[in-house]
């Protein structure tokens, strides 16, 4: 018998945790000593994309591992550790996850490899060859594409959610018995308890209303034989974002309905058509939070914008964003002290709110889409260039 390998580290976001999950983590079970699972995408508000939690995902798998019929002599020891996403920014995604793997692995490596195991599928999985070499060895799964053409996270989703497979409805029986095909039984279990609950209900509402804005952006030409085919370049929403600062405090919005309803957001909406990208920015600024904030003061307090532009970063489709940054002077009252301007939550926001910055850096699992990510990028632009000046000053 080959000596088993000390370590392999397996990472996915595993919405839910199917069969092709399974057969990779067992794969890699009877090869390692321990396998450390890093399970993405923690820290996020329930999306269509991501509806469970790290908890309910980690139970998931652990209650996998435990009713193995594999000889527990056998097969290697389970770690389940979390991983948030950082959307805009690879390097730090990679240092997050190195520095989670040898905080594990310190006392259980000594100059051995490091193997990192997965489906070896399309662009979505390139970050498994971020990790080099010789450091950390890579063993993929090469992916069966006759497979993975029907079992995916994806596709289960569709299934579970809207009764839907490759696109077409099917009745709840034929759903039933390909959940029964593509799912662990542990799995099956969670998701028709799961459907009982609140969250579910909530998500599909949200699922509803994804479907139908795809469904309305689908442009479709006659052919010459006169049958509708759809558009080569589906159409991409251009949207506009606020990110109001004052006195280390940020501005944002309640959502009012779906998708994200609920949850807090930056001020912003669509760009209408013959309409610049800042005026668009503080036109929806102002009818989201009627901000009491003269306009010249606004346009002069333009900091820096950025285009945030990740395909996944919307669930309705592409959607790319111009985010804003202004930084309003600080006001005091008659006492030195200072103010905030007076906001009213309107139009699709059902609240406005004044956040300490360290409070909204630390509301991940309550914003919309990647306004967390935005707000992160941008503190950290204004943090540097206020240091820059200092070191100028000095």
């Amino acid at each position: 018998m080959s000596q088993k390998r000390k370590l392999t580290v397996y990472m996915g976001r595993f919405s839910p945790f199917h069969r092709g999950h399974a057969e990779v983590l067992l794969r890699a079970l009877k090869a390692s000593e321990n396998v450390l699972v890093i399970v993405g995408s923690v820290d996020q508000p329930r999306r269509i994309k991501n509806p469970w939690s790290f908890s309910e995902r980690s139970k998931l798998i652990n209650a996998w591992y435990e009713n193995l019929s594999d000889d527990p002599r056998l097969i290697g020891k389970l770690t389940i550790a979390s991983a948030r996403d950082w959307v805009y920014n690879n390097e730090l995604w990679l240092a997050a996850i190195q520095t989670t793997i040898h905080a594990f692995a310190e006392d259980k490596i000594r100059d051995q490899p490091i193997y990192i195991t997965g489906s070896d599928r399309d662009s979505s999985t390139f970050y498994l060859k971020m990790f080099p070499a010789p450091k950390y060895e890579l063993d993929l799964v090469p992916e069966n594409r006759e497979v993975s053409s029907f079992l995916s996270a994806t596709k289960i989703r569709d299934m579970y959610f809207g009764e839907t497979f490759n696109g077409a409805n099917l009745a709840s029986q034929d759903i039933d018995l390909l959940m029964k095909s593509f799912l662990p039984i542990e799995t099956q279990d969670f998701l028709r308890s799961f459907k009982k609950s609140d969250d579910y209900k909530n998500l599909l509402g949200e699922y509803n209303v994804i479907q139908d804005r795809k469904v309305s952006k689908r442009l479709y030409f006659k052919d010459d034989a006169g049958n509708e085919v759809p558009y080569r370049y589906p159409i991409k929403d251009q949207t506009v974002d606020a990110v109001v600062i004052q006195s280390g405090n940020i501005l944002l919005v309640r959502r009012r309905a779906a998708p994200g309803k609920g949850l807090w957001a930056l001020p912003g909406g669509h760009l209408n058509e013959y309409e610049w990208m800042l005026d668009g920015a503080i036109r929806e600024l102002y009818e989201e939070t009627r901000l009491a904030v003269p306009k010249e003061i606004l346009y002069g307090s333009l900091v820096f914008d950025q285009r945030f532009e990740h395909p996944d970063r919307s669930e309705v489709g592409r959607v790319i964003s111009q985010a804003f940054c202004f930084k309003l002077p600080d006001i005091v009252n008659a006492d030195g002290q200072q103010m905030l301007p007076s906001i009213k939550g309107s139009d699709d926001a059902e609240k406005a709110a004044w956040f300490p910055i360290g409070d909204a850096l630390a509301m991940s699992s309550m914003l919309f889409d990647d306004h967390h990510a935005i707000i992160e990028i941008f503190v950290s632009r204004l943090t540097q260039e206020s240091n820059q000046r200092s070191k100028k000053l000095n």
